[in-house]
């Protein structure tokens, strides 16, 4: 058609082709953006080309319909059209580009906030100013759309147009708000960069650009740096950057490696894969010598730093790129190696391995980099000097996570958390590598910054990091911690952890921590300060604990008149802190008092000083001796019993701890204390007060009140009464507004708490008459109401004080029983409501002591209303007790109490055998959080304890394996049958609540465990239960359960049981033998197991001459004869059995017929020479002597030690001598025993949690690297940066389509994925193209989804698919098993354009599916199972194909 239109033309005159020109331009210039114009275009071209001199004309017009298609709302259709116009027209192009320039210009100055304002200013450009409002983003982006598309299709022109100011503008509009708009940007710029790189000038520009989008911050802008980065190595080329000195320079700038260094260790992996290219490209463009902190480089060692670098980037991309677990665990030694001292590789390079591990998606890659870190040998740690970073924000917060933290119980009955553990080893040793203080400092500094950051985190983890860094400082000679680490170590002093026993591990550790700082960097003042702070935030205790370190450290490094210039300085008086720490130093030195009593007294918070002197804990006897210190004592405290306002509200409150030396106040001074007058103003006080800030004070007046009132009450004068007292507990703050401050039922609190506490300190001189008690015990009641905290623990601890009190020789009364019983429903009802606050323990405990009460207890065998009361009472503190620690042992230490005090009544207390029950019965949390506490405090007593008192014991009391130890002994201690028959009538009636006879879950651990412990009571209470009561539960529940019991553990104690009620009851083995006959003969493993082990175990009792009779008997006719049973457990178990006969008639020398001894002797000599004889053995160390074993720890555990290799939750022999009472002791009717270590089962027990580690064999310096597989070939490929350019693309694919549509299962579709990318498939179909967002699919597929072209087809879309295809030419091929089917082998050749079809995973291809196939496949088959795995079949189908064709 041209040549057609040109031929014509050329016979148009001047004037013809004017006119057509004027019609065209007119009807070009009412273009719609819908409407054709190519025939006008061409048109026109034409005329062009005819006319040159037309184009003069043309110009402008042509740059007019330009800029008007340009408006359209979608110009694309119209970018041909403008092209052709500006090949015919010279300046077009160049004008274009000029006016897309200036509205680039005008946005960027009329819309500053859509763009990056750090990024701007950075830059220094100046555009000018705009206020085009007029202008769209919508418009901007079809600008740079066809900028892009214009460089592109307009090759000649995109080559010679240098523009900086256009590069600038597209440099800036890559941090447009706009991701349209940014991404066009960097499209437009790949077209640019031979503009970008043309001069030096503008190359360091670029250079600029990418480091500043690499400091943004913001993902996507870095990858845009990255992108820029790479376009500027495919320009340059790697070679010719050798000989450039100015990118040697680049090069030479710490900051470029440094982005490099976070492009690996990021989480978006397309970072990691930019980074990773960059890093080969680099490194092959170093021609100069490097020394950098980040990096090192030696030009004449150029080849093994290649080489180190090359195995590198094949290791990174294992682990931070493939994540293929069965190449990074041959890779381990290599891993380790890149660690080395004398490595190639950078600290800050080679811990991007470990960083991207521990931010990898898959739990075991995670681990692995978790145990490679624990496994780094110590030298090498010492390189992590260089880049602290990865300690700090990698390692820390990710083993800070909770998880981590796994408990098990050891063989000797500790618990251990060996992750933990291995966390403060590292953190030691990494602290023990380094050298230089200010190393040192920093390193520690950046930990305590990350744990104060993580302060609310799990308090376990800092513990253990934070002793680490103390372990790592002991292990050095001197005091190596600069005082610049005070601002990181101070804020931990505020830190809380979860628990009494964290929060005092943690602190001590902190505070142990001051004394490894270096004397001579800081003044004495400073260093006073930092422990006044911890004083502030902690108490006294811990330092009172600890002062002997800070006496010692005071000594070594300051001079003792230093601390005297601190007191005698006027100018900077010392805080009540500071003076009591500096005068028990200056004490201990012995200094005079004389000295420190003027400073003391003229100081103007004296009075607050001596109490903290009495509170604190240290030692200041000398100062209470002093006449001037005892003289100002009694002066503030009479002014204080005066009702003086002058004194700080903490002087009253604290003073109890002044009180109690007994040297400064003597009986005298109590019987002159005008306490009266001060009880009945501060009375009237209270009761008229309207407002906390006055009846704050007040309370604490009132708390002094109390503090005197158990001194003063024996006084002559003593006034204060019963009544006088409710009143006030019923009027004080009356008159304060309930909701005007949040304190004030805190406050109401207190108020009732000090009242009740002195009506307690009444009953010392009260008469116990009926009205007394009746108004104590009704108060008591009406209380309850009106109560929190502290006054339930006064009420509590009020009425345990009447219980004591009440006489001895009488019971209580049934109203009197009542009222108290009506109590403790009501304070525990509360409590439940509250849920048992866990810093209320000290309450809990008192409660149940008082509800365990001797007085209650007595008064219970014939009160059934209190029994009641009391029982339910205390079974709901045993179901509350599954998950809080010391409420158990206090429980059951009182009932142990109440056994020992009085035996008698207690056989009486029948319902007390239910508790037992209940108790054993209860199964207390496995988490590890209730179990580390158990931990930590082991260790806070080995390493860090110097009071002497077990850290656990002083927060909970004993621990709760002691409530067990407790029960059993209580159980062992029993004399008479009555008790015993109600602790067996009450687990057997009650089934359905126990489960023994018929479990829920028969292989439940918890219910196993269980059982275990409800079949130990029974075992400790067979001996005092009559036999005419034991037989029935025997032969009815025991005797049938044993053959319906799953658990082999539980079938061992039911085995005792009947061995013990043989010997009990001989008659009884004809039942159980007659019920195991007919299973014996029908060989049934658990059947025969049985019947032979109850024989034996009943044999070990007989006397001698007897035993060898049984024996010869049982050898002849059960032992030999099941040895060579069809059964192979029954085979087994029999064949152990013969050589433990054997062993014993050789050890025992029974007189045993010669033909049976030598075949038990066969037996014996063929099993000793099997490979692993002498390791656990069904058969073998599963008998025990049934009577010996009778005694507490075999009972509890030991005797499982023995014949089973699970992890047993055992009471061991120190747990009984260490909590039972000796009173307890003396009443055991079984013995406590011993821990047979040497003849438990020396094996790793199942259910312990281990931590693998690779040091011990993974790094050796003498071992050569691994082959380390490569897939991607992450050192030899450059990688492709643009979505329409991208590695796929560059892949050459076959034609092959596998439709999968059918396959339904996320993780088959993702292993498919991945192989037809690995085998270069053209293309996959899917049912649904979402399951590319699926965790299961993503994890088999790694990445395999960014390269593999996915289509999505629809399953009811297949048939109209496969058809389209086959108009194409392809082939329809099904994978399947018909009567037609094609063997799939060497002779079968595909056709290029095949389709192959896969069915679903189980029904196969659907019929009106296989209708349309050309043929069918089968994969050949000579094993047993039938059919593949559908990924495993289609990756046989697609290499059979790939092996022909690609």
């Amino acid at each position: 058609m041209s040549s057609s239109l040109s031929l014509v033309l050329e016979h148009l005159t001047a004037n013809q082709q004017q006119s057509i020109v004027d019609d065209i331009v007119n009807h070009l210039k009412e273009i719609q953006e819908n409407d054709s114009e190519n025939t006008y275009i061409d048109t026109l071209c034409a005329l062009l080309g005819q006319s040159p001199q037309l184009e003069v004309k043309l110009q402008d017009f042509a740059f007019d319909y330009a800029v008007g298609v340009l408006k359209f709302e979608d110009p694309s259709l119209h970018f041909g059209s403008i092209l052709k116009l500006s090949l015919k027209i010279k300046q077009l192009s160049t004008k274009l580009m000029a006016y897309v320039v200036e509205k680039l210009k005008s946005y960027l100055t009329t819309y500053p906030r859509h763009f990056d304002d750090k990024f701007v200013k950075s830059l220094n450009l100046d555009f000018g100013r705009g206020n085009n409002y007029d202008l769209s983003s919508a418009f901007i982006l079809n600008l740079l759309k066809f900028t892009d598309w214009f460089l592109i299709n307009n090759e000649s022109f995109s080559e010679k147009y240098y523009d900086s100011t256009l590069d600038q503008l597209c440099f800036l509009y890559l941090t447009n708000e706009e991701s349209d708009i940014s991404k066009t940007s960097s499209k437009v710029l790949k077209w640019r960069m031979p503009s970008v790189c043309q001069t030096d000038e503008s190359s360091s520009f670029l250079w600029k650009i990418i480091f500043l989008l690499e400091e943004s911050g913001d993902k996507t802008e870095i990858s845009y740096g990255y992108v820029l980065w790479l376009r500027y190595f495919n320009f340059f080329k790697p070679s010719k950057l050798k000989t450039s000195m100015k990118f040697q320079l680049v090069l030479s700038n710490d900051k470029y490696w440094l982005f490099l260094r976070d492009g690996l260790i990021s989480l978006t992996h397309e970072h990691k894969k930019f980074a990773l290219t960059l890093i080969q490209l680099s490194i092959q463009s170093l021609a100069t010598d490097l020394s950098l902190p980040i990096i090192k480089w030696e030009c004449d060692k150029e080849t093994e730093y290649v080489e180190s670098w090359k195995r590198f980037c094949t290791l990174y991309e294992i682990l931070g790129i493939d994540a293929a677990m069965n190449q990074v665990q041959a890779a381990a030694n290599d891993l380790l190696k890149v660690f080395a001292p004398d490595s190639y590789i950078p600290v800050p390079f080679s811990l991007t391995i470990l960083s991207v591990g521990f931010k990898a998606s898959m739990d075991r890659i995670k681990s692995f980099a978790l145990n490679l870190t624990f496994s780094l040998p110590k030298e090498s740690l010492s390189l992590f000097k260089n880049d602290f970073k990865f300690i700090s924000h990698v390692f820390l917060p990710f083993t800070m996570k909770s998880f981590h933290f796994t408990v098990f119980k050891t063989m000797n009955g500790d618990y251990q958390c060996q992750f933990g553990d291995k966390i403060a080893e590292f953190i030691s040793n990494c602290v023990e590598s380094l050298n230089n203080p200010a190393d040192i400092t920093k390193l520690v500094g950046l930990i305590f910054d990350i744990i104060s950051e993580n302060r609310l985190t799990f308090g376990i983890a800092r513990i253990y990091i934070v002793w680490g860094v103390l372990n790592g400082l002991q292990k050095k000679e001197n005091q190596v911690l600069k005082s610049p680490i005070l601002p990181s170590l101070l804020p931990l002093f505020e830190t809380v952890a979860e628990g009494d026993i964290s929060k005092t591990t943690l602190q001590t550790i902190h505070l142990r921590i001051l004394l490894h700082i270096d004397a001579g960097s800081i003044n004495l003042r400073s260093y006073l300060r930092a422990i006044v702070y911890f004083i502030q935030n902690n108490g006294y205790s811990l330092y009172a604990e600890n002062e002997e370190f800070f006496l010692d450290y005071f000594s070594a490094n300051f001079e003792k008149n230093e601390f005297m210039g601190l007191l005698t300085n006027n100018t900077q008086l010392l805080s009540p802190e500071e003076f009591v720490v500096v005068s028990s130093y200056l004490l201990s030195k012995k200094t005079d008092v004389p000295m420190i009593t003027p400073l003391l007294l003229s100081h103007p918070q004296n009075p607050k000083i001596v109490i903290q002197m009495a509170v604190c804990g240290l030692d200041f006897h000398s100062i209470w001796k002093d006449p001037l210190i005892v003289s100002c004592i009694e002066r503030f405290v009479e002014e204080m019993a005066a009702g003086s306002k002058k004194f700080d509200i903490s002087i009253y409150s604290d003073c109890k701890a002044l009180f109690k030396n007994s040297s400064l106040f003597a009986s005298q001074f109590w019987e002159s204390m005008p306490l009266n007058a001060l009880f009945s103003e501060v009375s009237k006080s209270l009761i008229k007060v309207d407002n906390m800030e006055e009846a704050y004070y007040l309370i604490a007046q009132f708390k002094f009140i109390t503090v005197c009132f158990g001194e003063c009450i024996y006084n002559e004068n003593f006034a204060i009464s019963f009544d006088s007292l409710v009143i006030l507990l019923k009027n004080a703050l009356k008159k304060v507004p309930r909701g005007s401050d949040p304190r004030f039922y805190k406050a109401k609190d207190e108020v009732i708490s000090f009242i009740l506490q002195n009506i307690t300190s009444l009953f010392k001189i009260s008469v116990f008459d009926e009205n007394f008690k009746n108004g104590v015990l009704s108060l008591a009641n009406d209380v309850i109401s009106m109560s929190e905290y502290h006054s339930h623990l006064s009420n509590v601890k009020m009425i345990t004080a009447f219980l004591d009190s009440y006489d001895e020789r009488k019971l209580l009364t049934s109203s009197e029983a009542s009222s108290i019983a009506s109590s403790l429903s009501l304070i525990w009802d509360d409590l439940v409501k509250d849920r048992l606050v866990l810093n209320q323990r000290d309450l809990h405990q008192a409660f149940i002591r008082l509800a365990l009460h001797k007085k209650l207890l007595v008064c219970s065998i014939d009160q059934k209303d209190l029994a009641k009361s009391l029982l339910t009472i205390l079974e709901q503190v045993i179901a509350n007790s599954s998950s809080r620690k010391g409420l158990l042992p206090c429980m059951f230490k009182a009932v142990s109490e109440y056994q020992v005090n009085e035996k008698e009544n207690f056989e009486k207390t029948l319902w007390l055998a239910q508790l037992l029950v209940k108790g054993v019965f209860l199964f207390q949390s496995e988490l590890n959080i209730f179990q580390l506490d158990c931990i930590i405090a082991q260790n806070f007593d080995k390493y860090l304890n110097i009071s002497g008192e077990p850290l656990y014991t002083t927060v909970y009391g004993d621990p709760e394996v002691s409530y067990r130890a407790n029960i059993f002994a209580i159980a062992a201690s029993l004399q008479t049958e009555i008790f015993a028959s109600e602790v067996w009538r009450f687990i057997f009636e009650n089934d359905d609540m126990f489960h023994l006879i018929r479990p829920k879950k028969r292989t439940g651990h918890e219910e196993q465990w269980k059982r275990i412990q409800l079949l130990s009571l029974l075992t400790t209470t067979h001996g005092v239960l009559n036999s005419s009561k034991l037989l029935p539960y025997m032969r009815n529940q025991l005797l049938p359960r044993l053959f319906k019991e799953a658990s082999p553990l539980c079938r061992a104690y039911i085995e005792w049981l009947l061995c013990l009620t043989i010997i009990r009851v001989p008659a009884f083995k004809g039942d159980v033998f007659a019920i195991m006959k007919e299973g014996f003969e029908a060989q049934q493993p658990l059947v025969v197991v049985s019947f032979e082990r109850i024989s034996m175990l009943i044999s070990m009792q007989l006397p001698k001459e007897e035993e060898t009779k049984f024996l010869t008997q049982f050898v002849a006719d059960v032992i030999i004869p099941t040895s060579s049973s069809n059964r192979a457990l029954n085979r087994h178990f029999s064949s152990s059995m013969a050589c433990l006969i054997y062993d014993q008639i050789v050890s025992r020398e029974l007189d045993f017929p010669l033909l049976l001894k030598e075949s038990l002797s066969k037996i014996h000599e063929i099993a000793h020479k099997a490979e692993g004889y002498g390791s656990y053995r069904s058969g073998d160390a599963i008998l025990w002597d049934i009577t010996t074993d009778c005694n507490l720890v075999s009972i509890t555990g030991g005797l499982l030690l023995k014949v089973s290799d699970r992890a047993i939750d055992a009471i061991y022999q120190a747990d009984y001598q260490n909590y039972l009472t000796e009173k307890q002791k003396s009443i055991l009717r079984l013995p406590i025993g011993h821990d047979e270590k040497e003849l438990w089962i020396a094996c790793d027990r199942k259910e312990q949690v281990k931590l693998e580690s690779f040091y011990a064999d993974a790094y050796n310096e003498n071992e050569e690297s691994s082959l380390l597989q490569t897939k991607s070939g992450a050192w030899s490929t450059v990688m492709e940066l643009d979505e329409n350019v991208r590695a796929a693309a560059q892949i050459k694919r076959s034609p092959l389509i596998v439709v999968s549509s059918l396959v339904d299962k996320a993780p088959n579709l993702g292993g498919i994925c991945r192989l037809c990318d690995c085998l270069g498939a053209g293309w996959m179909t899917v049912d649904d193209l979402s399951v590319k967002n699926n965790s299961e699919f993503k994890s088999v597929a790694v990445t395999a989804d960014r390269w593999m072209p996915l289509i999505e087809v629809k399953i009811q879309d297949i048939t109209d698919f496969m058809r389209l295809k086959k108009k194409e030419g392809y082939t329809l091929i099904g994978l399947e098993q018909t009567d037609k089917s094609v063997e799939l082998n060497g002779d079968l050749k595909f056709p290029e354009k095949s389709l192959i079809l896969l069915g679903k995973e189980r029904e196969g291809i659907p019929g009106d599916l296989l209708a349309e196939l050309d043929l069918c496949v089968i994969i050949k088959q000579v094993g047993i199972v039938r059919s593949m795995n559908i990924q495993t079949a289609t990756a046989v189908i697609v290499h059979a194909y790939s092996s022909q064709h690609c």
